[in-house]
């Protein structure tokens, strides 16, 4: 029997990574207000507080985002309820 010390996946040399094997959807990033460049320079909304910040913040578990201006973090309830209706008529669609 063996025994871990150490709970890190291992991954053979020839295994590829995700980020080699993840499908490229040309515009899904673009799509959501994505730039698909990971900084901390994103617009974020607080759904506790009502307001936008941007960068980092301890409160992250309260926020939504990375938007990527001020504008568009500020209709953050108004995106997420049209993302979830659209989802909800999806779903609709495709159980009739």
């Amino acid at each position: 029997m063996t025994i871990l010390a150490s709970r890190r996946r291992y991954q053979s040399p020839a295994s590829p990574s995700f980020a080699e094997t993840a499908p490229d959807i040309p515009g899904i990033a673009a799509h959501f207000g994505q730039t698909g460049v990971m900084s901390d320079d994103g617009w974020y909304f607080d759904v506790k507080t009502g307001k936008v910040t941007q960068g980092k913040d301890p409160n992250a578990l309260n926020r939504m985002g990375p938007y990527p201006d001020r504008e568009t973090a500020m209709r953050a309830l108004e995106i997420a309820a049209a993302r979830n209706k659209a989802a909800d008529d999806a779903d609709e669609e495709w159980n009739n």
